[in-house]
């Protein structure tokens, strides 16, 4: 902790009672118990607290308040190792960052993995201009990790010396590369290969049932069914034309097919489904305008789309989407990637894009 200051009449009025119950959560229940005492020490003189203690008084807190409030009435603004223990507690895990990890993996997103989770990954991705800056403690796991043979690659707008490759993109373009990696990955670890089926079948919700909704002449997602498929896809009976959102060149919409199921008087299709269509990975006989191929520089999300984004060459991506699907096909998910404080107005989707790349090869959690 280091340099911690507290209010000198109530950190006095903690060690009278401490000392006569001998026991720091009771200290503390009796301590908050009774506002009309510790109220009107508020304003006092602030002084130093060594660690030693403040872990005391932190942790009593902690034991106390998810003991008569519940675990969810604990909050923690934090990074690791903190958040980690807060939110495996069940508390609610505060940050500076975007509230992708939480919208993506759930609401009991523990927080956080321990940094010595980086120095075991067997591919570490820096996603980030800034990270030996944000994360300059943890900066030595990735270090030790590159000594057992971990491939690192760092994506900014600088080459690092940290990194045995960086793919150099422009300011505020990433999230483009995260999607048209998405698409490779998509296209051959799930489509020409299925080595990832299986988890993403127990551990996401690529197989949810979505509801489709008429708009002109065409359908567009209308929410959860609140059932599952038994398989991750539905192709090979009939096929509509969905609208989905396009972002790249001003206000749009892309035109997709999806394969459907027929649900009473309902139209579905699976969470899958969908996502293919919205990276714009094809399959035969859909309808709707999809990419020719990875050089397809119209259509969005593909690699050579990204090119004319971020100034990746396409091959790289190519090549750095297979590493990533390999490796974590091979090792079990031994692929982690490290973000630098994103802080762009549009910071969150970028993280999105990232943590699918996760969840598409089970790296995450």
């Amino acid at each position: 902790m280091g340099g911690s200051q507290v209010n000198q009449a109530l950190v006095r009025l903690y060690f009278e009672v401490r000392n006569g119950l001998r026991d720091p959560v009771a200290a503390w229940a009796k301590l908050t118990a009774n506002p009309q005492e510790y109220q009107p020490a508020r304003g006092e003189r602030r002084v130093p607290l060594d660690d030693e203690t403040a872990a005391e008084l932190v942790a009593a807190a902690i034991v106390h308040t998810a003991d008569e409030h519940g675990p969810e009435r604990v909050a923690a603004l934090a990074s690791s190792p903190l958040a980690r223990l807060v939110g495996e507690l069940g508390g609610a895990v505060l940050t500076e960052h975007p509230c992708a990890p939480e919208q993506v993996l759930g609401p009991r997103f523990a927080g956080p993995s321990r940094a010595e989770d980086w120095a075991r990954a067997a591919y570490v991705l820096l996603w980030g201009e800034n990270n030996r800056l944000v994360r300059s403690a943890d900066t030595p796991w990735v270090i030790a990790g590159r000594y057992k043979g971990q491939k690192v690659v760092a994506i900014g707008t600088h080459p690092t010396r940290l990194s045995d490759e960086t793919l150099v993109v422009r300011p505020g373009t990433d999230g483009a590369l995260a999607m048209a990696m998405g698409h490779v990955l998509l296209k051959e670890f799930f489509l020409d290969r299925t080595p990832f089926a299986g988890q993403a079948m127990e551990h996401t919700d690529l197989p949810l049932l979505v509801r489709l909704r008429d708009r002109e002449e065409a359908y567009v997602p209308g929410g959860l069914t609140g059932g599952a498929c038994d398989r991750l896809s539905v192709y090979g009976g009939e096929a509509v034309e969905v609208l989905l959102p396009r972002f790249d060149d001003g206000p749009g919409v892309l035109r997709r097919g999806v394969p459907v199921l027929r649900d009473g008087g309902e139209l579905v299709t699976t969470v899958f489904d969908l996502l293919l269509a919205v990276y714009g990975v094809a399959r035969p006989r859909l309808p709707g305008v999809w990419p020719r191929g990875y050089d397809d520089r119209a259509e969005p999300y593909t690699p050579a789309w990204q090119e004319a984004c971020t100034g990746v060459a396409a091959s790289r991506t190519v090549k750095i989407a297979r590493e990533l699907g390999v490796t974590a096909e091979k090792t079990g998910g031994g692929c982690v990637i490290v973000p630098g404080r994103l802080e762009t107005p549009h910071s969150d989707t970028a993280y999105r894009a990232m943590l699918a790349l996760l969840v598409l090869t089970g790296c995450g959690g």
